[in-house]
């Protein structure tokens, strides 16, 4: 069994080295597990890890800061815990 760190590592890693349309595609692929006011909530298999995915909406300043121009409400941030299934 590796240790929680490794996991933590290897995930950090993996995450690091993708593309934003490498980012998006893993998140489209991610199994639903909840929705609530706080926004979505999602599983993803990643460096043999299963991997808790909370999706939020960017606010208007961090898509301008992003993307340099007006918001798109299409468009959504995810931040992915570093935390790992047990």
């Amino acid at each position: 069994m590796k240790s929680r760190r490794q996991a933590y590592g290897k995930v950090a890693t993996e995450l690091s080295l993708k593309s934003d349309r490498a980012l998006r595609a893993l998140l489209e692929r991610a199994t639903p597990t909840a929705s609530g006011i706080g926004g979505r909530t999602s599983r993803v298999r990643l460096a043999e890890t299963t991997v808790l995915v909370k999706e939020i909406r960017l606010t208007d300043k961090e898509r301008l800061a992003r993307i340099g121009g007006p918001p798109d409400d299409d468009e959504l941030g995810a931040r992915a815990s570093g935390r790992t299934s047990r």
